[in-house]
């Protein structure tokens, strides 16, 4: 009995030694058939696995074409020990024709079309910043995507436009700036991969004629302007700069930047539309010319003088006094002042209605008086190039209230506190006596004018200083009862 259960223990340890060296054995075979049929798929288009159970290899994933496909199941079946290849690869969708689009808005950049497997749009993710693109064959060669990035490069270049490619044809059209630009764009695809071409559309969008815009100005016709502007500088804006309501005309408008030095000549000049009859400038981002006629009254070297200052010395200007050519009796209305003026005596001066009364004409000339201030020149009695307009408007109020009625009127001058107290008597006194002869040369009476000169003796405050010690130069007008 114990010799009996002696073989039956030595027959089953037998058996299990020879099971155990037989699952090893075909572990062993296993491993070895999986590793040479992973070498085997290791070269596609596409990544794949493969999976050995016993003596079975099992390919899936994506295969670039159905040639590709037979060829990945062909070689499986060639690998030593295999049994059966269980294909489980999917075609991938073939793209006729093979494209790729590009688009360059003000919305920025956008994109569609092909792209070859996963890891080339992992690779335009990153350089183009967008994944949606569809995986799909036929991509016509290796190269193709480098030729993709360079189209792409060259579309940043323009202002707005596409990029195509259609197998190894690419097409770019847009916009540029001007030459310069659409040189540098088709520079960028001037070495294209063998066997591909280029085809350009290009929009040039500046003629390369400078920005210049034209104002004519006619104090009774209203202003104009034409030309070509920068970038950003509208017909409304030049208004503003010069400070009109309205404007008329046409500008032509210029991809190119460079506003603001057009627009601060035409802030420049702005101010001094009211010393004009007529006028027109030139004015580009490097020069100003300038040629205009001046109202009658206004000093024609001292206006010369100032606008050159102002401008520079790359300024062109010719100027001369506007000949009184008008009827007595002639009114119109101001574009630049926006007031209604009647012609007397060579000059135009505003038409001033109300009821004349001491307290009327003194409120009226006041408010001249504070809203413009009558200039000389530094240390002279000389008017300034800035004060023929505000003299017209001053003649205008006086003579309606000086002439014919029962009303006087002292001119009083007054100067700043700088200099010996004596001799800024006799300039006050030197000022007044300028402006009653500016007011008589417009038809005021003499007979109703006194002259008197303060000097500093009665100072007014200027803003800005901490003391109040500073006296403000200036011209009063006083009403009084004959």
């Amino acid at each position: 009995m114990r010799t009996l259960l002696g073989l039956v223990v030595w027959g089953v340890g037998i058996t299990a030694l020879g099971l155990h060296a037989q699952t090893d054995h075909a572990k062993r075979i296993e491993s070895v058939i999986a590793k040479e049929a992973a070498e085997s798929a290791s070269h596609t288009t596409h990544t794949i696995k493969t999976k050995v159970s016993g003596r079975d290899i099992t390919v899936s994933g994506m295969a670039d074409t159905e040639e590709e496909r037979d060829r990945i199941v062909a070689a499986l079946g060639r690998v030593r020990g295999g049994r059966v290849v269980v294909n489980r690869l999917n075609v991938l969708e073939r793209a006729e024709p093979y494209s790729f689009y590009a688009r360059k808005s003000d919305e920025g950049l956008s994109y569609e079309g092909n792209v070859p497997t996963s890891r080339a749009r992992l690779e335009f993710a990153s350089k183009l910043g967008t994944a949606k693109l569809h995986r799909a064959s036929g991509m016509p060669d290796a190269a193709w995507p480098r030729a993709v990035f360079q189209g792409v490069a060259a579309l940043k270049l323009v202002r707005e436009g596409n990029f195509e490619i259609t197998g190894r044809t690419m097409t770019l059209s847009g916009k540029v700036l001007d030459h310069a630009e659409e040189r540098e764009v088709r520079k960028t695809l001037a070495r294209l991969p063998y066997r591909y071409s280029v085809k350009f559309d290009l929009e040039r969008m500046d003629d390369g004629v400078p920005a210049e815009i034209l104002l004519d100005f006619h104090a009774e016709e209203g202003a104009r302007v034409s030309g070509k502007a920068p970038s950003g500088l509208a017909t409304i804006h030049l208004a503003g700069a010069l400070g009109l309501s309205k404007l008329g005309g046409k500008i032509d408008p210029s991809p190119r930047g460079g506003k603001e030095p057009i627009a601060e000549k035409l802030r420049t000049i702005g101010p001094w539309l009211s010393t004009f009859e007529r006028l027109t400038v030139k004015a580009s981002e490097e020069h100003v010319i300038i040629d205009g006629e001046l109202i009658r009254g206004a000093d024609l070297e001292l206006v010369l003088k100032a606008l050159a200052e102002a401008f520079g010395k790359r300024a062109k200007i010719a100027l001369a006094i506007a000949p009184p050519k008008h009827k007595d009796g002639l009114e119109r209305i101001n574009v630049a002042t926006g007031k209604h003026e009647v012609f007397r005596g060579g000059y135009w001066l505003p038409v001033v209605k109300f009821a004349v009364s001491r307290e009327a004409c003194e409120a009226g000339t006041n408010a001249i008086l504070e809203r413009h201030e009558i200039d000389f020149v530094p240390g002279s009695k000389r008017l300034g190039p800035k004060s023929a307009s505000v003299l017209n408007s001053l003649a205008a109020t006086l003579r309606h209230c000086l002439n014919n009625h029962d009303l006087q009127i002292e001119i009083g001058g007054h100067t700043d506190s700088y200099g010996p107290a004596r001799g800024n008597l006799a300039l006050s006194i030197r000022r007044a006596g300028a402006v009653a002869a500016a007011m008589t040369a417009r038809g005021v009476t003499d007979k109703a004018i006194i002259v008197r000169g303060y000097g500093a003796t009665r100072p007014v405050p200027m803003a800005g200083t901490p003391d109040g010690r500073a006296a403000k130069q200036r011209t009063t007008i006083t009403w009084i009862k004959s």
